[in-house]
């Protein structure tokens, strides 16, 4: 079953989760935060990161 970009933003907005692997390129930008594709190793995600300074770092995206 193929996860798609939403489900994924709906995720991330809440929590980071796992996804597929053939989502489309996109980046979203909401009122707190820019999301983004991030893909290793075969598994895909998105990630986000603060849209204006907040004081709180960005953690490593795509890695394990």
């Amino acid at each position: 079953m193929k996860t798609s970009w939403q489900e994924l933003l709906v995720q991330a907005m809440s929590d980071q989760g796992d996804g597929g692997t053939e989502g489309a390129p996109f980046t979203l930008w909401t009122a707190k935060a820019v999301y983004f594709p991030v893909q290793y190793d075969g598994a895909e995600w998105v990630g986000s990161a603060s849209r204006h300074p907040d004081g709180v770092p960005t953690q490593h995206q795509g890695g394990g």
